[in-house]
């Protein structure tokens, strides 16, 4: 089965398709339905979940990045370092997706659960992202 190939497995099919869609749209739309199916590799759930994370790292394009925090916010599962790495977002050069990441933030800065961890989380940023985060989150 193809999808075998593409996800998990190895050989042709994969690295092609990994070339052709080098933004891993196809990669991640794959864990998010691994990770949302009942019964499905339970026992590789945490493996698949910190895949789709590390996606919202700097070390990606702000493509791949933007499809990981869709995503995330779909499952409503940011952990700590991607709720980082949004802030980090919010400020990044590309103005579409600094675009995205504030408006993704101010969404989630709604919620008082996600206000209170950003007031801990927000020591642990660059001194301009603190700067940033302190003026959306105080009124």
């Amino acid at each position: 089965m193809w999808v075998r190939d593409v996800c998990g497995g190895g050989g042709e099919v994969r690295e092609l398709l990994e070339t052709m869609f080098n933004n891993k749209n196809i990669r991640t739309l794959w864990l998010v339905l691994a990770l949302s199916t009942q019964g499905y590799q339970t026992d590789q759930h945490q493996k698949y979940y910190q895949e789709l994370s590390s996606y919202a790292s700097p070390k990606y394009g702000f493509n791949v990045r933007q499809n990981a925090f869709t995503y995330l916010e779909s499952l409503q599962a940011f952990s700590d370092s991607s709720l980082l790495h949004l802030v980090e977002g919010a400020t990044h050069h590309n103005w579409r997706f600094r675009s995205f990441c504030r408006k993704l933030l101010e969404g989630l800065l709604k919620n008082e659960e996600y206000k209170k961890k950003y007031v801990v989380l927000g020591k642990r940023l660059p001194k301009n992202q603190q700067d940033f985060l302190k003026k959306k989150i105080t009124p």
